[in-house]
Protein backbone atom coordinates (compact mmCIF):
# COMPACT_ATOMS: atom_id res chain seq x y z
CA UNK A 1 0.00 0.00 0.00
CA UNK A 2 1.57 3.29 -1.30
CA UNK A 3 0.04 5.03 2.20
CA UNK A 4 2.35 2.79 4.20
CA UNK A 5 5.90 3.88 1.82
CA UNK A 6 6.22 7.23 3.71
CA UNK A 7 9.78 8.88 3.52
CA UNK A 8 10.62 11.98 3.50
CA UNK A 9 11.05 12.50 -0.38
CA UNK A 10 7.60 13.39 -0.36
CA UNK A 11 7.65 17.00 -0.81
CA UNK A 12 5.36 20.24 -0.89
CA UNK A 13 6.46 23.61 -0.11
CA UNK A 14 4.37 25.32 1.66
CA UNK A 15 5.44 29.45 2.63
CA UNK A 16 4.94 31.01 5.74
CA UNK A 17 5.91 34.42 6.29
CA UNK A 18 9.66 34.07 5.76
CA UNK A 19 9.45 30.29 6.76
CA UNK A 20 9.44 27.32 4.24
CA UNK A 21 7.70 24.13 5.64
CA UNK A 22 8.09 21.29 3.53
CA UNK A 23 5.37 19.05 3.96
CA UNK A 24 4.59 15.01 3.42
CA UNK A 25 0.97 14.25 4.12
CA UNK A 26 -1.68 12.08 1.74
CA UNK A 27 -1.85 14.82 -0.88
CA UNK A 28 1.49 14.39 -2.24
CA UNK A 29 1.69 10.50 -1.66
CA UNK A 30 1.28 10.05 -5.67
CA UNK A 31 3.34 12.14 -6.52
CA UNK A 32 6.25 10.03 -5.56
CA UNK A 33 6.51 8.52 -9.41
CA UNK A 34 7.27 12.82 -10.10
CA UNK A 35 10.10 12.98 -8.20
CA UNK A 36 13.14 13.61 -10.90
CA UNK A 37 16.21 11.13 -10.68
CA UNK A 38 18.52 13.37 -9.36
CA UNK A 39 16.55 13.39 -6.11
CA UNK A 40 16.50 10.08 -5.91
CA UNK A 41 20.23 9.61 -5.78
CA UNK A 42 20.55 12.16 -3.34
CA UNK A 43 18.08 10.62 -1.01
CA UNK A 44 20.22 7.23 -1.85
CA UNK A 45 23.57 9.05 -0.40
CA UNK A 46 21.62 10.17 2.96
CA UNK A 47 22.07 8.57 6.58
CA UNK A 48 19.01 9.00 8.93
CA UNK A 49 18.32 8.05 12.64
CA UNK A 50 14.99 7.43 13.77
CA UNK A 51 14.70 7.38 17.57
CA UNK A 52 11.83 5.02 18.76
CA UNK A 53 11.06 1.57 19.55
CA UNK A 54 8.39 -0.51 18.26
CA UNK A 55 6.17 2.06 15.67
CA UNK A 56 9.43 3.24 14.31
CA UNK A 57 9.80 -0.51 12.69
CA UNK A 58 6.81 0.66 10.71
CA UNK A 59 8.70 3.96 8.99
CA UNK A 60 12.11 1.09 8.44
CA UNK A 61 10.10 -1.64 6.76
CA UNK A 62 7.90 1.20 4.58
CA UNK A 63 10.98 2.31 3.32
CA UNK A 64 11.80 -1.17 2.54
CA UNK A 65 8.74 -1.94 0.79
CA UNK A 66 9.06 1.18 -1.64
CA UNK A 67 12.71 0.56 -2.43
CA UNK A 68 11.33 -2.70 -3.49
CA UNK A 69 8.87 -1.11 -5.71
CA UNK A 70 10.73 1.77 -7.27
CA UNK A 71 14.43 -0.13 -8.36
CA UNK A 72 15.61 3.66 -8.14
CA UNK A 73 15.60 3.62 -4.81
CA UNK A 74 18.13 2.13 -2.03
CA UNK A 75 17.49 0.96 1.39
CA UNK A 76 19.04 -0.51 4.13
CA UNK A 77 18.07 -0.60 7.40
CA UNK A 78 20.15 -1.32 10.51
CA UNK A 79 19.44 -1.52 14.11
CA UNK A 80 21.35 -1.51 17.03
CA UNK A 81 23.02 -3.73 18.67
CA UNK A 82 22.10 -6.29 15.86
CA UNK A 83 24.56 -3.88 14.04
CA UNK A 84 27.13 -2.24 15.09
CA UNK A 85 27.20 0.81 13.34
CA UNK A 86 24.84 1.87 10.51
CA UNK A 87 26.34 1.18 7.16
CA UNK A 88 28.88 3.06 6.05
CA UNK A 89 28.62 6.15 3.28
CA UNK A 90 27.33 5.13 -0.10
CA UNK A 91 25.83 5.78 -2.73
CA UNK A 92 23.16 3.23 -3.85
CA UNK A 93 21.34 2.95 -0.65
CA UNK A 94 19.17 5.23 1.81
CA UNK A 95 20.36 4.23 5.34
CA UNK A 96 17.57 4.46 7.40
CA UNK A 97 17.85 2.98 11.29
CA UNK A 98 18.13 3.61 14.96
CA UNK A 99 21.02 3.28 17.64
CA UNK A 100 19.56 1.01 20.30
CA UNK A 101 15.77 1.25 21.39
CA UNK A 102 14.63 4.69 21.91
CA UNK A 103 12.23 5.58 24.06
CA UNK A 104 9.97 9.04 24.64
CA UNK A 105 12.07 10.24 27.76
CA UNK A 106 14.84 11.75 24.84
CA UNK A 107 12.30 14.59 24.42
CA UNK A 108 10.57 14.89 27.82
CA UNK A 109 13.37 16.78 29.68
CA UNK A 110 15.84 19.45 28.28
CA UNK A 111 18.77 17.20 30.01
CA UNK A 112 18.28 14.05 28.24
CA UNK A 113 17.35 16.22 24.72
CA UNK A 114 21.11 17.15 26.00
CA UNK A 115 22.46 13.73 25.97
CA UNK A 116 20.85 13.10 22.56
CA UNK A 117 22.43 15.99 21.21
CA UNK A 118 26.08 14.96 22.26
CA UNK A 119 25.03 11.49 20.95
CA UNK A 120 24.22 13.19 17.50
CA UNK A 121 27.81 14.82 17.46
CA UNK A 122 29.92 12.18 19.15
CA UNK A 123 29.25 9.58 17.10
CA UNK A 124 30.09 12.10 13.96
CA UNK A 125 33.11 13.03 15.88
CA UNK A 126 34.47 9.90 17.46
CA UNK A 127 32.19 6.67 16.35
CA UNK A 128 30.96 7.39 12.50
CA UNK A 129 33.86 9.60 11.28
CA UNK A 130 33.31 11.00 8.24
CA UNK A 131 29.48 9.57 8.55
CA UNK A 132 27.61 12.10 9.75
CA UNK A 133 23.59 11.37 10.20
CA UNK A 134 21.78 13.67 8.06
CA UNK A 135 18.56 13.23 9.20
CA UNK A 136 16.68 12.63 13.01
CA UNK A 137 13.47 12.10 13.76
CA UNK A 138 11.19 10.91 17.15
CA UNK A 139 9.36 8.06 15.87
CA UNK A 140 5.89 8.42 17.94
CA UNK A 141 4.31 5.24 19.76
CA UNK A 142 1.57 4.99 22.29
CA UNK A 143 2.91 7.86 24.24
CA UNK A 144 0.13 10.42 23.22
CA UNK A 145 -2.86 8.49 24.37
CA UNK A 146 -2.91 4.51 25.62
CA UNK A 147 -0.57 4.83 28.73
CA UNK A 148 -1.17 6.34 31.95
CA UNK A 149 -4.16 7.51 33.72
CA UNK A 150 -6.45 10.30 32.20
CA UNK A 151 -7.02 13.93 33.88
CA UNK A 152 -9.82 14.56 36.02
CA UNK A 153 -10.33 18.28 34.61
CA UNK A 154 -11.27 18.63 31.04
CA UNK A 155 -9.13 21.52 28.84
CA UNK A 156 -12.30 24.46 28.94
CA UNK A 157 -11.34 24.81 25.27
CA UNK A 158 -11.81 21.08 23.79
CA UNK A 159 -13.65 19.57 26.08
CA UNK A 160 -11.85 16.74 26.19
CA UNK A 161 -10.06 15.38 29.89
CA UNK A 162 -5.81 14.47 28.95
CA UNK A 163 -4.01 11.17 28.49
CA UNK A 164 -0.61 10.04 27.61
CA UNK A 165 2.58 9.32 29.24
CA UNK A 166 5.70 11.28 30.29
CA UNK A 167 8.29 8.86 30.80
CA UNK A 168 11.54 10.64 31.85
CA UNK A 169 9.36 14.11 32.40
CA UNK A 170 9.67 15.97 36.14
CA UNK A 171 5.91 13.74 36.36
CA UNK A 172 5.58 11.25 34.45
CA UNK A 173 1.62 11.66 33.57
CA UNK A 174 -0.88 12.79 31.14
CA UNK A 175 -0.18 15.82 29.10
CA UNK A 176 -1.60 18.13 26.96
CA UNK A 177 -1.27 20.83 24.09
CA UNK A 178 0.71 23.92 25.96
CA UNK A 179 1.86 25.50 29.14
CA UNK A 180 -2.34 25.93 29.94
CA UNK A 181 -2.55 22.49 30.24
CA UNK A 182 0.02 22.27 33.05
CA UNK A 183 -2.77 23.45 35.60
CA UNK A 184 -5.42 20.25 34.41
CA UNK A 185 -1.90 17.57 33.94
CA UNK A 186 0.36 18.75 36.71
CA UNK A 187 3.03 18.45 33.87
CA UNK A 188 5.43 20.75 32.34
CA UNK A 189 5.90 18.38 29.27
CA UNK A 190 3.20 19.08 26.36
CA UNK A 191 3.44 19.41 22.65
CA UNK A 192 4.71 23.13 22.60
CA UNK A 193 7.53 21.26 25.23
CA UNK A 194 8.23 18.91 22.42
CA UNK A 195 8.21 21.39 19.91
CA UNK A 196 10.84 22.84 21.68
CA UNK A 197 13.06 20.24 22.39
CA UNK A 198 12.73 19.48 18.74
CA UNK A 199 13.65 22.94 17.56
CA UNK A 200 16.29 23.35 20.29
CA UNK A 201 17.86 20.22 18.59
CA UNK A 202 18.31 22.34 15.32
CA UNK A 203 19.76 25.05 17.11
CA UNK A 204 22.44 22.53 18.60
CA UNK A 205 23.05 21.39 15.26
CA UNK A 206 23.65 24.83 13.38
CA UNK A 207 25.93 26.29 16.23
CA UNK A 208 27.90 23.33 15.96
CA UNK A 209 27.87 23.31 12.32
CA UNK A 210 26.48 19.72 11.79
CA UNK A 211 24.49 19.07 9.45
CA UNK A 212 21.59 17.10 10.62
CA UNK A 213 18.05 17.93 9.61
CA UNK A 214 15.26 17.46 12.23
CA UNK A 215 12.72 16.05 10.78
CA UNK A 216 9.15 16.83 13.27
CA UNK A 217 5.90 14.76 12.45
CA UNK A 218 2.59 13.86 13.62
CA UNK A 219 2.21 10.71 15.47
CA UNK A 220 0.88 7.14 14.97
CA UNK A 221 -3.89 6.45 14.43
CA UNK A 222 -3.70 3.00 15.22
CA UNK A 223 -4.84 1.83 18.96
CA UNK A 224 -7.79 3.25 21.68
CA UNK A 225 -9.41 3.35 18.59
CA UNK A 226 -13.31 4.88 19.38
CA UNK A 227 -12.37 6.19 22.55
CA UNK A 228 -11.54 9.54 24.79
CA UNK A 229 -7.83 8.35 24.25
CA UNK A 230 -7.89 8.51 20.76
CA UNK A 231 -10.08 11.54 20.06
CA UNK A 232 -7.84 13.74 22.48
CA UNK A 233 -4.85 12.19 20.35
CA UNK A 234 -5.77 12.84 17.21
CA UNK A 235 -6.70 16.99 19.03
CA UNK A 236 -2.67 16.71 19.65
CA UNK A 237 -2.07 15.42 16.40
CA UNK A 238 -3.86 18.76 15.08
CA UNK A 239 -2.21 20.95 17.29
CA UNK A 240 1.27 19.84 16.04
CA UNK A 241 0.24 20.66 12.06
CA UNK A 242 -0.92 24.35 14.07
CA UNK A 243 2.40 24.98 16.03
CA UNK A 244 5.15 24.17 13.23
CA UNK A 245 4.89 28.39 12.67
CA UNK A 246 6.35 28.69 16.24
CA UNK A 247 9.73 27.11 15.18
CA UNK A 248 12.36 29.83 15.29
CA UNK A 249 15.58 27.66 14.73
CA UNK A 250 15.03 26.92 11.37
CA UNK A 251 14.45 28.18 7.87
CA UNK A 252 13.22 25.32 6.44
CA UNK A 253 11.03 23.07 8.60
CA UNK A 254 10.58 19.05 7.16
CA UNK A 255 7.83 17.92 8.30
CA UNK A 256 6.51 14.16 7.56
CA UNK A 257 1.93 14.24 8.95
CA UNK A 258 2.59 10.65 9.35
CA UNK A 259 -0.97 10.67 11.37
CA UNK A 260 -2.59 12.24 8.08
CA UNK A 261 -0.89 9.33 5.55
CA UNK A 262 -2.48 6.65 7.62
CA UNK A 263 -5.63 7.92 7.75
CA UNK A 264 -6.37 8.05 4.44
CA UNK A 265 -6.37 4.91 1.80
CA UNK A 266 -5.40 4.65 -1.59
CA UNK A 267 -8.30 5.72 -2.95
CA UNK A 268 -8.46 9.02 -0.86
CA UNK A 269 -10.93 7.59 1.51
CA UNK A 270 -11.03 9.31 4.98
CA UNK A 271 -11.39 6.80 7.92
CA UNK A 272 -13.20 8.23 11.14
CA UNK A 273 -14.92 6.82 14.28
CA UNK A 274 -17.05 8.40 16.88
CA UNK A 275 -15.80 8.53 20.63
CA UNK A 276 -18.99 8.51 22.68
CA UNK A 277 -19.12 10.97 25.01
CA UNK A 278 -21.89 10.55 27.51
CA UNK A 279 -24.30 10.32 24.70
CA UNK A 280 -22.51 12.53 22.07
CA UNK A 281 -20.90 11.00 19.01
CA UNK A 282 -17.55 13.25 18.77
CA UNK A 283 -15.94 12.03 15.15
CA UNK A 284 -12.45 12.17 14.76
CA UNK A 285 -10.03 10.35 12.83
CA UNK A 286 -8.31 7.15 12.78
CA UNK A 287 -5.80 4.80 10.76
CA UNK A 288 -7.66 3.24 7.45
CA UNK A 289 -8.31 -0.47 7.79
CA UNK A 290 -6.48 -0.75 4.37
CA UNK A 291 -3.71 0.38 5.86
CA UNK A 292 -3.11 -2.00 8.98
CA UNK A 293 -2.39 -4.74 6.03
CA UNK A 294 -0.36 -6.62 4.82
CA UNK A 295 2.72 -5.88 7.00
CA UNK A 296 1.51 -6.11 10.41
CA UNK A 297 -1.97 -5.75 12.04
CA UNK A 298 -0.97 -3.80 14.98
CA UNK A 299 1.28 -0.52 13.13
Amino acid sequence: MRKLLIIPLLLISVYLQSQVIITADHTVVDDYYSIPDRWIDSINTKLAWIHGASHATALYNGFDSLAKEDARLGAKIWYQPADDEPPEAQSDSFRIGREDLGGHGVMTAPSQRSHMEENLIGAHNTSYPDNQYDYWMYGWSYEQATWGDTSDTRDPYYDVPWAGSSAGAENDTVWGLDSDDTDITGNVYCNVFHIHQLDTMEAYMRDNDYDTRIIYNTGIADGDEATLRGYQRAVKNQHIRDSLVYITNADTVYFLDYEDILVYNDEGELNTVNWDDNGEDRAYRHVHADNMTPNNATY
